[in-house]
């Protein structure tokens, strides 16, 4: 059931007026060092959305047919809301030494801890970095940003079904930022962490993770790969319902299996993405996509099955700014699934775990933006998605602010 007009608006109110005080330029970039000045010092930054969707059905949709998920309904986001917020602090107190937290909430929903990172460096100009606590694992900025204060107001359907939403989790990363010459001037950075993996597709059994990205450019390219294994052990996902809410952590497999199916297992995360800025004056290309391989036990009350499955999910974006004010975009997504289960009760396990039917899963969205200021985006959007068999049409008008820093004070 939408909300009444008057609670919808509240949080919209609030963001408006946020963006009419505040504004300023600038635009947010997603890399684990956000928000800690490069030089000894404060910064204070602040970035939030407010959004209008109207579907004819909820947004987002209930489940993505065949892909093993955690069985969790999200919150109907039709109507005005407060899409999400951000406030957050970086500090250097050294060049060798800064750290930052970041606190995010979406509409109504408590807030929650999206960083805190302490960063280590030998020097200003140093090419190695190490940092530990909690941020975004490293994918490569086009995967980062795709439903963080996106041009578009859904999460990509690939990032929906490889991490239930951001990947955010606590863990230690090494960062090479070499300025190499010549042959190999294309590396760009290459991250190798190892990360808690509790959130999904990890569990809270897991051991910690490997995770390893790259990132190259060249003149008009730039390119991004990952890649991750995880063990996780005792995931579980609820048989679906519409009253579990959305969720990030797996719920706990060490008691009753009432309502809820189990995976212990392997899985591998890829990913890839390219942006290419064409000849055509103003016009960008997009391409991304993430696979997702397991392989493990699955279970529930109805029986204990052998399990694998794969996901390969991505879309393709255009982007053309015939103006420094307007942009003009359209992304064209796409999910598939395959899996195998095997066993006893194999196919009362598989429809527990949402994997029957299996459709895959399409949405196209074009948009158009224009921005009053360099640091605001006011953007109009319309698409048409088929997810589990159903066509929806979606639009959605969105206020998006995405400031430098909001204060920032440097000393010697």
């Amino acid at each position: 059931m939408q909300r009444s007009f008057l609670a919808q608006c509240t949080p919209l109110a609030a963001a408006i007026a946020v963006v009419i005080a505040l504004a300023a330029g600038g635009a947010a970039a997603h890399t684990l060092d956000d928000g800690i000045p490069q030089t000894n010092g404060l910064r204070i930054d602040m970035a939030a959305v407010a959004a209008y969707l109207h579907g004819d059905s909820t947004l987002p949709a209930p489940k993505l047919a065949g892909t093993l998920g955690l069985g969790d309904t999200p919150d109907d986001q039709r109507g005005w809301r407060l899409e999400h917020g951000t406030l957050g602090a970086g500090l250097r107190v050294s060049p060798q030494l800064g750290a930052n937290i970041a606190m995010g909430w979406h509409d109504s929903d408590p807030a929650h801890v999206e960083a805190a990172w302490m960063e280590a460096r030998s020097g200003s100009d140093a090419e190695l970095t190490l940092g530990a606590g909690r941020n975004r694992v490293p994918m490569g900025q086009v995967l980062t940003r795709a439903g963080h204060f996106d041009r578009y107001g859904q999460m990509p359907l690939a990032k929906r079904a490889a991490f239930n939403g951001d990947w955010i989790e606590d863990g230690i990363n090494a960062a090479w930022r070499p300025h190499l010459q010549g042959a190999m001037s294309w590396l760009q950075g290459i991250d190798l962490g190892l990360w808690r993996a509790r959130r999904f597709p990890g569990s809270d059994n897991a051991a910690w993770a490997p995770v390893v990205h790259a990132s190259a450019a060249w003149t008009s390219v730039q390119a991004d790969v990952f890649y991750s294994r995880m063990q996780p052990k005792g995931r579980g996902a609820y048989v679906q319902r519409s009253n579990s809410g959305h969720i990030h952590t797996a719920p706990q497999c060490n008691a009753s299996l009432r309502d809820i199916t189990c995976f212990d297992g392997t899985v591998d995360l890829a990913g890839a993405s390219a942006t290419w800025t064409t000849p055509l004056p103003g016009v960008q290309l997009t391409a991304a996509g993430i696979w997702r391989r397991e392989s493990g036990n699955l279970y529930s009350q109805n029986g204990d099955t052998r399990y694998q499955g794969r996901t390969l999910g991505g879309w393709l974006e255009v982007l053309w700014q015939p103006r420094a004010r307007w942009e003009f975009g359209a992304r064209q997504e796409w999910l598939r699934s395959t899996n195998r289960v095997s066993g006893p009760g194999a196919l009362l396990v598989a429809t527990d775990a949402n994997l029957l039917p299996n459709n895959p899963s399409r949405r196209f969205t074009a948009m158009a933006g224009w921005r009053p200021v360099k640091s605001v985006l006011i953007a109009f959007e319309a698409g048409r998605e088929h997810i589990a068999g159903k066509g929806h049409t979606v639009a959605g008008l969105r206020l998006i602010w995405t400031p430098d820093a909001l204060f920032e004070r440097n000393w010697k």
